[in-house]
């Protein structure tokens, strides 16, 4: 049986844009990057994940993302068993940040494999 993905209403300021969950094999993953906001109703499509990857592209306000904060805020709610911050802007320095994260949460970097 192949992967079932489900598109994943997003905002982007005041612009809809498109996450994915895929769900396969008993395992899930969403794919939530390149936003800002995330719509109450979409929360539900975002229960019992196993990987979480999402927007973090930086400390301070941006009106298109997500910033560090507001995506550990998205992890407290969704609880993923393991989240992933993307879309990382130049001033967040891994080897400050890494450390200060919850277990579960890393930062992403180019090249990651996550096995689901």
């Amino acid at each position: 049986m192949g992967a079932v993905w489900t598109p994943l209403r997003l905002m982007h300021g005041r612009l809809p844009v498109l996450g994915f969950r895929v769900d396969h094999k008993g395992k899930s993953l969403a794919y939530c990057t390149d936003l800002s906001g995330i719509p109450p109703e979409t929360y539900q499509q975002l229960g019992n994940l196993d990987v979480l990857v999402i927007d973090a592209l930086r400390y301070r306000h941006h009106p298109l993302h997500l910033t560090v904060d507001q995506a550990l805020g998205v992890i407290g709610q969704v609880q993923p068993r393991q989240a992933y911050l993307t879309h990382i802007a130049h001033d967040i320095r891994h080897a400050e940040l890494e450390h200060k994260l919850p277990k579960n949460v890393r930062l992403s970097h180019d090249g990651l494999m996550v096995d689901v």
